[in-house]
């Protein structure tokens, strides 16, 4: 696997020894806590290893980075918000609370609440715009080289449907007006290439302003406007 905490700090040579130690520590431990699992036939670490790696060449702070590369350590493996508070401080915490999914109890089973991690993305970012930039680098990813390919994968696994619901209910939904309205305009470009143009818009309905109104998109947006490195996304 490559070398992704040697990319970041090539990226941003301009870290303290401070900042390279916290980096460091988050990498190590989100490498650890993600051991074993995979995305495909990849190691699902390359995913937040890439995050963060996003994050440095945005020249976001080492606080941002590391909660990247932490981000789905909490929804996805089994460290608890507590462990992360406890070894990376509450700022981190509160990053890593907003980018993790909320659940609910139906049938008795456990199951993602889409609608719970909405607001509480939204109340999070409210209080802190910043995290606005950690979900975009976790949904900037590079399209597919072969989109029939991997049509066909998908409905070979019978992840079809559930693929076209996530993205018109989802992306079409939430996520993309989101960013649309905080002006990340080239980030929507990349993910309607790469994730929403070989799905049928079907059944959408904008849910976004359901959850938040549209002065508080705007006072983001300015709050957004003033943090440099991110022409990446506008």
């Amino acid at each position: 696997m490559e070398d992704y905490l040697k990319k970041i700090f090539q990226e941003r040579k301009d870290l303290s020894e401070e900042d390279k130690i916290l980096i460091e520590k988050a990498y190590s431990f989100a490498e650890e806590a993600h051991k074993g699992q995979m995305k495909g036939k990849k190691p699902f670490f390359i995913h937040p290893a890439t995050v963060g790696l996003r994050l440095a060449e945005w020249g976001q702070d080492s606080k941002i980075i590391s909660a990247g590369l932490l981000h789905d350590t909490v929804e996805d493996t089994k460290v608890k918000l507590s462990e992360i508070k406890k070894e990376f401080g509450e700022k981190i915490a509160f990053y890593v609370d907003g980018m993790s999914w909320s659940k609910k109890k139906v049938n008795g089973k456990m199951i993602e609440d889409y609608e719970g991690l909405f607001k509480k993305f939204l109340e999070h970012v409210k209080q802190d715009p910043t995290i606005a930039i950690i979900k975009a680098g976790d949904m900037f990813r590079a399209e597919p080289k072969d989109v029939e390919k991997f049509v066909n994968i998908l409905k070979e696994k019978g992840l079809w449907e559930g693929f076209q619901k996530m993205i018109n209910w989802r992306f079409r939904g939430f996520w993309l007006p989101f960013f649309r309205e905080i002006g990340f305009n080239k980030l929507v470009e990349q993910v309607e290439r790469g994730r929403t143009r070989f799905v049928e818009e079907k059944n959408v309905k904008v849910k976004l302003y359901d959850y938040i109104p549209k002065e508080d998109l705007e006072e983001i947006k300015t709050k957004i406007n003033g943090i440099k490195g991110l022409e990446a996304l506008r």
